[in-house]
This record gives structure tokens, sequence and C-alpha cells, in this order.
């Protein structure tokens, strides 16, 4: 499996914050306080808190408060109309896996509503990506050594993507020069 697609399972997500709707009143231990959650409550929580809380039946995902099928499709209109990439929230390729995960589960449990929207959502967050992606490899063709200031509106995953691309084409470049520049024969 690549590394993106298992970022969620490191250290990377622990300060993303994910909304929440507390389904079962408890109280939770974390290393710096006990949180007293009661029913009903809607609360934002860091990934492996609500991850545990979720697992546990204790909460639900607070939907309103994850990017929505029409978030996305703006998202995609604006990074198509602009050259420079968008700024995207913290946390958001986790955020649109959270909704996709909850949307799949209750495609499976036959909300027929759910199927369409995830199959909405995965058309718009492709496009997305496409774009993004795009942009990300033109970055590093246009100058392989990577740019902190190019990174300012990329998300996490996507400097990963940028300086992996970047090293790459360098590294190809230097190679294919070493071989007119050193003189290596056939």
């Amino acid at each position: 499996m690549s590394l993106c697609g298992t970022l969620h399972t490191t250290a990377v997500y622990m300060d993303v914050d994910v909304p929440l709707v507390i389904v079962k009143d408890t109280s939770w231990k974390t290393p710096l306080q006990i949180l007293k959650l009661r029913a009903g409550q809607k609360v934002k929580l860091p990934y492996p808190y609500a991850l545990a809380l979720l697992r546990e039946g204790y909460a639900e995902l607070d939907l309103e408060g994850l990017p929505s099928y029409s978030t996305l499709k703006k998202l995609s209109w604006a990074e198509e109309k602009t050259e420079d990439l968008q700024p995207l929230e913290e946390g958001f390729y986790l955020k649109v896996m959270l909704l996709a995960n909850s949307l799949r589960e209750r495609a499976r449990k036959g909300d027929e509503s759910a199927e369409e929207n995830l199959r909405r959502v995965r058309i718009a967050f492709a496009d997305l990506v496409r774009l993004r992606s795009l942009k990300i490899a033109q970055l590093a063709s246009k100058n392989p050594t990577p740019s902190k200031d190019k990174m300012k509106n990329m998300t996490l995953e996507e400097q990963i993507l940028y300086v992996t691309l970047c090293e790459l084409l360098s590294g190809w470049t230097k190679s294919l020069v070493s071989l007119v520049a050193g003189g290596e024969k056939v």
C-alpha cells in the first residue's frame, strides 16, 4: 500500500480535529483531562480520540462539519479557475475519507441516497485531486528544488507528493546530464 494510503494510521493526523455528535453519555480520559460527554453534544476532538469514540459506539461523525459534495464541487471550480493552488482546511483529505467511509457504511445498510451521494462525492473528489496533482506536478517540473513558498497552500499529503516529485525529477535530470557530461562509453 502507498504511503498516502496509510497516512491515517500514523501520527500525522494527531492534531486534526474531527467533528462528532455524541450518541451515548460517557467520560473519556485524555492525557490532559477527563472529558464528560453527553448524548446529543457536538464536539470536535483530535482524530485519535474521535476514532476511538466512533469505534466504541459513543459517537457518530457530524457530517455537517465535514466537506460535502457541494464543497468539493466549489473547490474544484476554484482550482480550475486559478493558476495557484487554493488553500484547503487542515486534515482535508482525512475528513473526506471519513465522509466517504460514513456514506459507504450507510449505503451498505441499504440507504440508497447515501449510495448516490457517495458516487457523487467520489467523482467530485477525483476531479479535485486531479486538478491539484497536475498543479503540483507542474510546480515540480518547472523547478525540481522543493520550495517552502510553493508548499504554503499544499496539504501535508500534497507536500509529500511535491517533495517526492522534486527528488525524482532532480535525480533523473542529473543522471541524464551525467551521461553527456561524463562522456560514458556506450
